[in-house]
Parts: C-alpha cells; structure tokens; sequence
C-alpha cells in the first residue's frame, strides 16, 4: 500500500505511523490475511508460498481488496491501488 500521511497524521512514539497495524487474520480456505490497520482501514493480502517459507518482498506481495475512505489514493502511485478499494453502495446501488 502507499505510504498516505496526508489522510490521518498519527504519530506513535513521536515517529510518523502511516498504518498502526491492530491485527492479522489468516483465512484458510484462500490461504490470505486480512489485516487491520488504525490509519489505513482494512486490506486482504496473499503471499507466495516457497518450498513452506513465506518470502514476503514488497513487490511480490497482492493486495486483493481495501476497505478504507479513498483519500490520498492516486492512480500515479508506485503501486496503483485504486482498483483495490470497495466502493460504499446505499441500498439501491447508488455510491455514496
């Protein structure tokens, strides 16, 4: 994900904290995590897999979806998101 300090300017300990990570979930059945961050909403990441060792380099990382407010996403970011995000429908299937 990009690195959005312009969203939510938390710090922790005196140091910029652009995600604040709460929590981490493995989901089985696709073999992804869903993970929880303070300042960046909620993504769903899968990693490759190598001989049972996780090799978790940034670029090989996928991001499956982002539920987060859609501020300071850009599609020039080194790596475009914005078709990750979940857009908020209302009841008649409308975005809001």
């Amino acid at each position: 994900m990009p690195q959005i300090f312009d969203r939510l300017p938390y710090t922790t300990n005196g140091a910029k904290d652009w995600f604040h990570a709460n929590s981490i979930e493995h989901v089985e059945y696709d073999d992804s995590f869903v993970i929880s961050g303070r300042n960046q909403g909620v993504i769903k990441i899968t990693l490759p897999e190598n001989n049972g060792i996780i090799q978790a380099r940034q670029n090989d990382i996928l991001v499956k979806w982002i539920i987060t407010p859609h501020i300071g996403f850009k599609d020039t970011d080194t790596i475009n998101m914005l078709d990750k995000l979940f857009t908020p429908l209302d009841k008649s299937g409308k975005k809001l």
